[in-house]
């Protein structure tokens, strides 16, 4: 009897150890993903989903099979980067805890956001995460920077979780989240300089069931809630409602497939001119995590949903994306080697051909290309002169801009050691700098960024001249 309890022993240690090296595999694999090392991602989750076959785990096979698709996508989206300009919008803003779910008003005088900063924080205590609860805070826009933010105070925050949505287009109703009632829907009014009692919102905003996030559009008669109400597609899906002529909000309606995914949709954002829905997902062509959506409505249906691409979105949590009123802009949360500590709220200079049709023609006449790049020889932070004439052209139109922003970001090939490339990118920017300045630009005006090689625009394995091409500088033109 002894032995059979000891074979029986040794067999069940044996079924943990292997287990345990197993799940190893899985956990090196997340790892790699993270780091968008991809092809080495791949090996360890392949290796994973082998040993399922023979071996018990506490993850399920449509896991790894997830994860091998968005290192797939992954790799799809960094061979084809979008000329997206993301900036830390700093200290005044970010914290080393986590900042995040930034709304603005229309104006983009007004910033609201989530933090979970110590200092500030109404409440001293620590949620069962280990973390400092939420609060929301705020910060004004004065010229072209952000005051130190602030804590809103009661009653928007309690001694509690506290975390906003969105902001109306006028600044007169903030949407908060309580997690009373499995997460419901609040809205506060800005009323004689002051913000009122949070109230909840009626059905069939909020339902019995959670309810994460919400976005209301311009003109205030259509409202996109995301929630896991039964008869989604899976997890959290996106709905619109509209608001009727007794100012009654109607039957939800499900945006479909084009829009929700078996996964989970959140942080919904309809655009100014109400025909783009800006959102999140874990589906669709998700890199890992969250990445940020978009979806067009044409005659009444929304259009497949569009991956933003890179490097807006990264395989980590990139959400909470808002677009300006203008549309050449936005701000969203994501979690960046660059940032202070955890999430982080970012500005995003945005691609011609994601700039809204009715903002196109204007756009394109200020700055055509909206980022001018020019070329550096191998080690050297010296520009050549045949790029002369393009920067020139662009001081005529940085000229006609007198409030606008020039942000110099300088990169570098992945040849030598990161400290060396940190240093030759910055100086590749600071000799921009300095011939504009030198052309009788304020340097106020002038931000300059060395990346050093962390952010290549082509593979330097896969693709003809890829080193060449990433020895660069960007110059963009922020307009204010």
């Amino acid at each position: 009897m002894a032995a059979l309890q000891l074979t029986v022993c040794l067999a069940q240690n044996q079924l943990q150890s292997t287990t345990h090296k197993t799940e190893e595999d899985y956990a090196k694999g997340q790892a790699l993903h993270r780091r968008a090392k991809f092809d080495s991602a791949i090996i360890f989750y392949q290796r994973f989903r082998e040993g399922l076959s023979n071996q018990p785990s506490s993850i399920r096979s449509g896991e790894v099979e997830k994860r091998l698709m968005e290192c797939e996508s992954g790799k799809k989206l960094m061979s084809e980067p979008r000329k997206f300009t993301v900036t830390n919008l700093g200290a005044v803003i970010n914290s080393p805890f986590e900042d995040y779910a930034p709304v603005l008003t229309g104006d983009e005088k007004l910033m609201v956001f989530t933090s979970r900063r110590p200092i500030g924080n109404l409440s001293d205590q620590i949620s069962a995460d280990g973390k400092y609860f939420e609060d929301v805070f705020f910060s004004n826009r004065q010229g072209a920077h952000w005051s130190a933010a602030k804590n809103m105070d009661r009653p928007v925050n309690t001694p509690f979780h506290d975390s906003n949505l969105a902001l109306s287009a006028d600044g007169k109703q903030l949407f908060l989240y309580t997690d009373e009632n499995d997460g419901d829907i609040l809205v506060s009014d800005f009323i004689n300089g002051k913000w009122s009692q949070p109230r909840l919102l009626p059905a069939p905003i909020n339902t019995p069931y959670h309810e994460s996030s919400v976005s209301v559009s311009s003109d205030g008669k259509k409202m996109f809630v995301a929630s896991e109400r039964p008869g989604g597609l899976g997890g959290s899906d996106i709905y619109v409602t509209e608001k009727n002529k007794f100012g009654q909000w109607g039957f939800a309606t499900n945006l479909g497939p084009s829009v929700n995914s078996a996964w989970d949709e959140d942080s919904p954002f309809i655009d100014y001119d109400g025909n783009i829905l800006y959102f999140s997902s874990t589906g669709h062509t998700s890199m890992g995590g969250y990445d940020i959506f978009r979806s067009l409505q044409k005659a009444g249906n929304w259009s497949k949903a569009e991956n933003l691409g890179f490097p807006i979105n990264t395989p980590g949590p990139d959400s909470y994306f808002v677009s300006t009123k203008d549309g050449k802009r936005a701000y969203y949360s994501s979690v960046r080697e660059e940032g202070f500590g955890e999430e982080d709220i970012y500005l995003i200079t945005l691609p011609a051909e994601l700039v809204r049709e009715g903002e196109k023609s204007n756009f394109s006449k200020s700055f055509p290309n909206q980022a001018l790049v020019i070329h550096f020889p191998f080690g050297s932070a010296q520009w050549l002169p045949a790029d002369r004439p393009r920067l020139d052209s662009l001081l005529t139109e940085i000229g006609k801009t007198p409030n606008s922003i020039i942000q110099i970001e300088g990169h570098t090939d992945d040849i030598g050691v990161e400290e060396f490339n940190q240093a030759l990118s910055l100086s590749r920017a600071q000799a921009v700098k300095s011939y504009f300045e030198a052309k009788g630009i304020n340097p106020e005006r002038i931000k300059v960024k060395g990346w050093g090689s962390n952010r290549p625009l082509f593979s330097e394995v896969h693709q003809k001249d890829g080193r060449a091409l990433n020895r660069r500088t960007e110059i963009h033109v922020i307009q204010n």
